[in-house]
Formats: structure tokens, C-alpha cells, sequence
């Protein structure tokens, strides 16, 4: 044995003494929560989120839709051309009609038709919020605002022509500028407030509710076709507003 260095031995019971106090000091750090550690953690994240909340509602933030089809007709009409158009008038469009991420609708997500019913779609998603993709598949059948034929052509000739996005970063990232600025050119004035192309799901959510969910909480209706976990989640989709004349 090296100089220096000794070996000391220990009972069984000063072991199993040892390895007690780990366990409890194991179960005192599993004990601690953030409130613990950072008192009134709670109570500022609540705060906070309260005020994010009435800054998102408030009038100068809704998004707020006199004509809702007027809307539909202007974002979705090149959907019903039997021919390739411009990548810049197609993404609003599909977005529009279908209430997707735009990542899903560059690459994540598997679209079918659904028997009997033109203008539903069967979604699958492994896209979650924040655009990682996650285990296990969301599957959904989507009321469409347009027909579903016209909806998958437009999707595969788009996809062909941005086949080399695949993944979020491509989608979101390096094309998030033109996917911007193709949206609010297609929104034009026909929606106040509209700053951004993750807001096209919270105007179909509004108008597909309109359509097709008066039968359910709309909480839970927007839960459903947004493919969300929770309609806590869903309630974050409520800040359009459709103007009544």
C-alpha cells in the first residue's frame, strides 16, 4: 500500500448508519421545491403572468376580424387553382385553412382524407410548442376551411418546392422573415393586429369554432383541433375577436 494511505474498515453498522444519513439527506433535497428555495417565486410568477395576460388582452393587442370571410376568400383563394402558385401565397393560405404550425406544414405533419367527410383532414404531428419533436404522435381529424383536395394539392406542390426544409430551424428560422412577411401581406387590413404567421392559428381556431363548434366549449373545441394537451393551453388562442357590425 502506497506511503501515506491507510484502509480503515468499518463495521456493518457504521455503514448502514452511513448510508441512512444519505438517504435522508436525499429525501430533504427531493423535498425542496422553488417556493423553498426562492420565497414568493409563486406569487411573482403569477404576477407577472397576470400582467403578460392584460397586455395580451387589451384592445390595442386583439386581433380583431370584421369579415371573416371576406378574410378566407382573399388568404385561401389561390388554394383553389388546379396549378402550382407562388410559395408566398400558398403558406398563408394553408395555415389559414387549417389551423397548423408552420413547421408542420413545411415537413412535420402526415395529412390524410377522411371518408365521407371533403373537408376534414387526418392530421398526424410528433411537433410539439416550441417545434421539438416529441415521442409519441398527435393524431386529429381537423375541420378544414376549404376543400381537403384543395388543401393537399397545395401542400404537396409547396413541400416539392421547399423540400429542402426539414426541420424547425429551416422552417421558423432561417425562413421565418419571408414567412412573415407573406402572411401580413396576405392578411392585409382584413385583420388589425396581425404581426405574425403563429397568429393565423388563432384566427382559424376563432373562425373554425364559428363554423363547426358551437356544439362544444370552445376551450375544449380549440383543444381538440390545435392538438394541444390541455385547453389551459388552448385558452391561449382566445385574443381574436370577431367584430359583430
Amino acid at each position: 500500500m502506497p506511503s501515506g494511505r491507510t484502509l480503515q474498515l468499518v463495521s456493518n453498522e457504521s455503514f448502514t448508519y452511513a448510508l441512512g444519513g444519505l438517504n435522508y439527506v436525499c429525501t430533504l433535497f427531493h423535498q425542496l421545491s422553488p417556493q423553498s428555495i426562492f420565497p414568493g417565486i409563486k406569487q411573482r410568477i403569477a404576477y407577472d403572468q397576470a400582467k403578460a395576460r392584460k397586455r395580451k388582452f387589451a384592445k390595442d393587442s386583439l386581433l380583431r376580424i370584421l369579415d371573416p370571410e371576406a378574410l378566407i376568400k382573399q388568404v385561401a383563394g389561390p388554394l383553389k387553382s388546379h396549378f402550382r402558385q407562388p410559395g408566398k401565397k400558398i403558406l398563408p393560405a394553408l395555415l389559414l385553412v387549417s389551423g397548423l404550425r408552420v413547421s408542420d406544414v413545411y415537413f412535420g405533419a402526415v395529412v390524410e382524407p377522411v371518408p365521407g367527410e371533403p373537408d376534414k383532414a387526418l392530421i398526424t404531428s410528433r411537433l410539439k410548442p416550441g417545434l421539438r419533436v416529441k415521442g409519441e404522435e398527435k393524431k386529429a381529424v381537423v375541420p378544414l376551411l376549404c376543400p381537403f383536395t384543395e388543401f393537399k394539392r397545395h401542400l404537396d406542390f409547396f413541400r416539392a418546392e421547399f423540400k429542402n426544409v426539414d426541420s424547425s430551424e429551416k422552417a421558423t428560422g432561417s425562413r421565418g422573415k419571408s414567412n412573415k412577411q407573406w402572411c401580413s401581406e396576405a392578411i392585409g387590413n382584413l385583420c388589425s393586429n396581425f404581426t405574425r404567421p403563429h397568429h393565423m392559428r388563432a384566427i382559424y381556431a376563432k373562425i373554425a369554432y364559428s363554423k363547426f363548434g358551437k356544439d362544444e366549449h370552445e376551450a375544449t373545441f380549440v383543444q381538440r383541433v390545435l392538438m394541444h394537451d390541455t385547453d389551459k393551453a388552448a385558452q391561449a388562442y382566445s385574443h381574436v375577436m370577431i367584430v359583430q357590425e
